[in-house]
């Protein structure tokens, strides 16, 4: 199965910069034309197959308002003050658990670890930051020894870590200071691709996270942006349907976009224009719902780098993880097709946070070598 879809996919994605079109995964079955006029600035969709994009064109806009409108009434979970407790002497015991790990689950997973560790340990990373790159002889090796597989289900060629397990394999990644590779192999590895298994369709888990494991394809978070920093809800990248309803238009720059030079595919949060404005508020909370209301209004499309209208800036000096090669992505009416929108739509903001909530696991990992190394363990 997997390899029909990756034949019926990869024409499509490969004759974007030729054509300046977007295709759809489906082929088009009889007397049904191949490409369909967007009506903005020219650039063809191709007409779309099958009852999901019929529904989606139709009701883009109820879904929006029908997300909106659940968010603003879901209810408030009471937690005690996290902080205030500390000063009254009051913890929450559930806390300090750790999840255990059996012995044969701990066997195998050295036996994963020891030779990315092995391989690890040939690399110089005072060379990848006075180059500023990490060189892809040293990416092949991260990839053979199985750096990118960890996190991906074993029915995608990946082995299906939990989080605990996966953090011993950062931490291999990450020893004699290699931080950059340890935060790259991350975010190739599992920041996009725990994303796609999640919350993505079953074509596109079965077409790129085979990828993604065996590091033919790179992907890249999109999230954050110069105005806005880590306020998610302020941002002001934008997508809108096109005018024929068969495709979408995403505006706007992204910022401090991790391997933007080296990657194949972004992973963009996006917020949809003109929706969630008519929202009534309920109750006096006037800034709970103002912040529901732009939460909900944002969904996650995947970007081929090769599409019409996407240009990485230049790159961003770093002090430190110099080795990742930040960058500002610039999407200017970027054509996708509906079949590359991530879970439902609205489900963007949550699918960002839960992204970010992941990373403070693993940075934690990927620093901890360098610490170690400081205090002479």
């Amino acid at each position: 199965m997997q390899a029909a879809v990756r034949r019926t996919r990869l024409r499509p994605l490969q004759s974007l910069l030729s054509s300046r079109t977007i295709l759809h995964h489906h082929p088009p079955q009889n007397n049904t034309p191949a490409f369909a006029d967007c009506g903005v600035r020219g650039v063809a969709i191709e007409t779309a197959v099958g009852v999901r994009i019929s529904q989606q064109k139709n009701d883009e806009f109820a879904i929006i308002k029908e997300k909106t409108r659940q968010l603003l009434e879901r209810p408030k979970k009471h937690r005690d003050p996290f902080i205030k407790n500390l000063f009254l002497k009051k913890i929450d015991p559930t806390i300090l658990e750790y999840p255990e790990v059996r012995q044969d689950e701990m066997d195998e997973l050295m036996n994963q670890v020891e030779p990315i560790a092995n391989r690890v340990k040939e690399v110089d990373p005072e060379k990848i930051d006075k180059n500023g790159a990490i060189t892809e002889n040293v990416l092949t090796g991260v990839r053979n020894s199985g750096g990118f597989v960890h996190r991906i289900p074993r029915t995608h060629r990946g082995n299906d870590l939990n989080m605990v397990g996966y953090t011993a394999v950062v931490e291999a990644l990450s020893l004699e200071g290699n931080m950059s590779l340890g935060a790259l192999a991350y975010t190739m590895g599992s920041w996009s691709a725990r994303t796609l298994e999640k919350h993505g369709t079953e074509e596109q888990k079965a077409f790129y996270l085979p990828m993604i494991a065996t590091g033919e394809a790179a992907f890249s978070l999109c999230v954050s942006e110069e105005k806005t920093g880590s306020n998610v809800a302020a941002m002001q990248t934008s997508v809108r349907l096109g005018e024929d309803n068969r495709g979408y238009l995403i505006k706007g720059k992204k910022s401090w976009v991790i391997n933007a030079p080296n990657t194949d595919y972004f992973i963009v949060i996006a917020k949809h224009q003109g929706l969630g404005e008519d929202v009534k508020y309920s109750d006096p909370e006037r800034q709970f719902h103002q912040d529901k209301r732009k939460t909900g209004s944002m969904s996650a499309f995947i970007v081929p780098k090769k599409a019409p209208g996407v240009t990485v800036g230049q790159l961003k000096p770093f002090i430190g993880l110099r080795g990742l090669q930040v960058s500002e992505l610039i999407l200017d009416d970027v054509p996708i097709p509906l079949d590359y929108l991530i879970g439902k739509t609205g489900d963007g903001f949550g699918i960002a946070m839960e992204a970010v909530s992941m990373e403070r696991h693993v940075m934690g990992a990927v620093l901890l070598p360098l610490l170690k190394k400081l205090i002479g363990l």
